[in-house]
């Protein structure tokens, strides 16, 4: 009898602490806010005591914190290289979010020139060396700058655990040099090493013109997941400027990327070693949408970067539409096979009328040898309706129809087709997400594992109330697209 009463009070001792040490945490994490009309020099504990600047908001979390950010437009210096002044942890994230009874806030750095950024490198948020932070419901504008974003992640110093949900994150048309190369983005993330899980979910990223940079550029970051965000009229909506092999744990799915390219960038271009790229809906772009490895995606390839010889995409039940390329394999540096990508997967993909000069629906250019194609490529279509030369083996193996690639040693695409499918397009434009539910034709429940080919359309995009649904210049149906 007294050892079951002991075990009752040491259960009871225990009980008593970890809510104690509950509350405790709970009463020093802070709520702060910022309000238009508010004053740097208040407390910022409530919204009648607000602060009036994100800056002077963010600048006074710790670990557990929670800064409001009430409807309104910010801008100045205010909204400038915001940075944080401590990490938060894996119990007690910091996060910066909106009223959930409020408009989102727009937090716009103002800059409207290239000329501003040539010798400054402005940011909304600059999250250097900093770890377990959320950004959350905020419209984040108009920041630029070299190896710059929005918002910057890692640029000079290695951050982890750093999440943008449910944001809006863009700029304005500036036109010069700077904004027509890769290197800006709305997101920045990584370049000096060791950045790590990242998560960047359900937001729309966008310019308003195509070349405005990419959506999201990565470099030299591990475990980055980036799904169901909209991307628009931008150079590249996904940019993975260098890949090595400490480049690994990437999935980007269930993306809508729309409007995107110039002649020589895309909607995913990715040299990530073993990067998952799957249902995501990729259309009405300039240039080739999943091109692994950089050259020919219009930067040229820095030589002092090699990527892991012999690494395994996968990249499976994505749909292409109406873009200049589809998949297209590229070697890096002519015919140097060092940096081709390997061993890649191919599966279930619905290709759709890719046009232009930078390729066909599936280009495996600078293959020279069998042990240098994909590991496996099957249950794909392919597509188009002005040539049947839907498969281009590149400089060195010739161009040539998916029947010859079907015929090759590795026997690629036995149940692959080349065929129109039947898209629902219920807005007869094939300008909505739904329009490109497959609902027959070639891809009808004939992916390998029964189901359609490409993504499940349910899936795809933003999942927020506070974010756009497919808003496209509705493409030119080419001859023969077979809709309902």
């Amino acid at each position: 009898m007294k050892i079951d009463k002991l075990k009752f009070r040491i259960f009871f001792l225990i009980v008593f602490l970890l809510n104690f040490f509950a509350l405790t945490r709970d009463l020093k994490a802070a709520t702060y806010h910022v309000a238009t009309a508010g004053n740097d020099s208040n407390g910022g504990t409530s919204l009648s005591d607000a602060l009036a600047t994100p800056k002077a908001g963010v600048a006074k979390l710790i670990a557990g914190d929670t800064l409001v950010i009430h409807e309104g437009t910010y801008t100045g210096t205010g909204v400038q290289n915001i940075t944080f002044p401590i990490s938060g942890t894996a119990v007690d994230m910091i996060t910066v979010t909106s009223s959930p009874d409020e408009d989102m806030p727009i937090l716009d750095a103002g800059v409207a020139h290239d000329a501003d950024c040539e010798s400054n490198r402005i940011s909304v948020f600059l999250i250097d060396g900093r770890s377990f932070i959320t950004l959350d419901h905020l419209d984040i504008r108009n920041a630029c700058g070299h190896t710059r974003g929005n918002v910057t992640i890692g640029a000079d110093s290695a951050s982890d655990h750093i999440n943008v949900q449910y944001c809006k994150v863009g700029s304005v048309s500036r036109g010069g040099a700077t904004w027509t190369t890769n290197n800006p983005a709305q997101i920045w993330v990584g370049q000096s090493g060791g950045t790590h899980d990242v998560v960047i979910n359900n937001c729309e990223i966008y310019g308003d013109a195509v070349g405005e940079g990419s959506g999201i550029k990565i470099q030299n970051v591990s475990n980055i997941k980036i799904e169901n965000n909209e991307f628009h009229h931008l150079g590249s909506g996904i940019a993975n400027k260098y890949g090595n092999a400490t480049s690994t744990g990437h999935v980007y799915a269930s993306n809508l990327i729309h409007d995107c390219g110039s002649v020589e960038r895309g909607g995913i271009w990715c040299g990530s070693p073993g990067a998952v790229i799957t249902n995501n809906l990729i259309i009405n772009s300039q240039q080739g949408i999943i091109n692994l490895l950089e050259y020919g995606a219009g930067i040229e390839m820095a030589q002092s970067e090699s990527y892991d010889f012999g690494t395994q995409p996968v990249i499976t039940h994505n749909t292409i539409y109406n873009t200049n390329a589809g998949i297209w394999f590229h070697a890096a540096n002519g015919d140097v096979m060092q940096y081709s990508v390997q061993n890649a997967m191919v599966k279930n993909n619905v290709v759709v009328n890719a046009h232009g000069t930078a390729g066909a629906e599936y280009s495996i250019n600078k293959y020279a040898a069998s042990e240098q194609l994909p590991n496996e490529s099957d249950h794909n279509v392919f597509y188009s309706s002005s040539s049947s030369n839907v498969v281009d083996g590149g400089p060195t193996g010739g161009g040539y129809s998916l029947t010859l690639n079907q015929w090759r040693t590795k026997g690629f695409d036995n149940f692959s087709f080349n065929a129109m499918p039947t898209f629902a397009n219920a807005s007869g434009n094939l300008n909505q997400i739904s329009d490109f539910e497959i609902i027959g034709g070639a891809g009808n429940n004939a992916a390998s594992e029964g189901v359609d080919m490409g993504p499940n359309i349910s899936l795809v995009g933003p999942k927020s109330e506070y974010l756009i649904d497919l808003e496209t210049t509705p493409p030119v149906s080419p001859s023969g697209l077979s809709v309902n």
